[in-house]
């Protein structure tokens, strides 16, 4: 995956978003 990010900034930013929001909803819980 980290090969991937290389030449695909979109997946890095996708991946970044999604992690914020899991961490935001497991302070919401």
């Amino acid at each position: 995956m980290k090969e991937m990010t290389l030449w695909n900034p979109d997946i890095t930013m996708y991946n970044g978003l999604n992690n914020a929001a899991q961490s935001l909803a497991q302070k919401a819980i």
